[in-house]
């Protein structure tokens, strides 16, 4: 007759099976230890995935938006250029800025006493400036008047007060020589005074620009060439006057 306790453990369990179980330990006392693995390719530490490759560039994205950075001012320059050149052009077609006019108007040389080698004050040249522009004044800077004899004989200079001149207006420039050389006078005079006539050129430069309103340009260098300005004599008076000429209309040009 069997106890209770051993029909206990006869009696077949009905469950659930454990959620381990321990591996069965090698009971051959002369195998060998199991190889451990030496391919850490597909050894897995704290990743779910194959671990990132090393990057050999820690700072992709700063020099990234540099670049970027760069290339965007690059392009803002440029474009402000583009656009800048064409208002310019743009403003420059609307006023259109021409340059003035001038002629020699009158001319007068007093008397020469040769005798006493007494020189007047000053010889006087008169201009007639013209501003034909419809929409810009002109403003001058002092203006360099020259007096030659020929084309490289200088006879004497003198400097023009600067002055503006209004839109579509007239007005007469005077130069004025004080300082006149004697002797090459008394030689000039000696000699074309007995045909009664006397032939010289006037030079003039200086710098100007072009105003309208806040609008304006740079100064340029503004040059004037006044070719064969014939001036006569009286019989009588000795005063010498201007006769004309191909005077008549200077040459003007500038440049920047």
């Amino acid at each position: 007759m069997t106890s209770l306790g051993e029909e206990d453990r006869n009696k077949p369990v009905i469950g659930y099976p454990t959620a381990y179980q321990q591996a069965h330990p090698n009971h051959n006392p002369s195998a060998y230890p199991a190889a451990q693995s030496t391919d850490h390719t597909n050894t897995y530490i704290g990743y779910p995935y194959p671990a990132p490759p090393h990057n050999p560039n820690p700072y992709p994205a700063r020099s990234y938006a540099f670049s970027h950075a760069l290339r965007r001012l690059v392009i803002f320059l440029i474009s402000a250029l583009i656009i800048f050149c064409i208002l310019s052009f743009v403003t420059w077609l609307i006023f259109r800025p021409r340059l003035p006019e001038f002629r020699v108007d009158s001319a007068t040389i007093p008397p020469v006493n040769t005798s006493t080698l007494v020189i007047p004050p000053y010889w006087e040249i008169g201009f007639l400036v013209k501003n034909t522009n419809r929409k810009t004044d002109i403003q001058y800077e002092p203006i360099v008047s020259s007096l030659f004899y020929g084309e490289d004989q200088l006879l004497c200079e003198t400097t023009l007060l600067p002055f503006k001149q209004k839109k579509q207006t007239e007005m007469v420039l005077w130069s004025r020589f004080n300082d006149v050389d004697n002797e090459k006078v008394l030689d000039i005079i000696s000699d074309d005074k007995k045909r009664g006539m006397v032939s010289l050129n006037v030079a003039m430069l200086g710098w100007i620009r072009f105003k309208a309103g806040a609008w304006k340009t740079r100064y340029n260098l503004m040059r004037v060439i006044c070719m064969d300005v014939r001036i006569g004599f009286n019989s009588s008076t000795g005063v010498g006057n201007y006769l004309g000429g191909s005077s008549e209309r200077c040459k003007v040009d500038f440049t920047s």
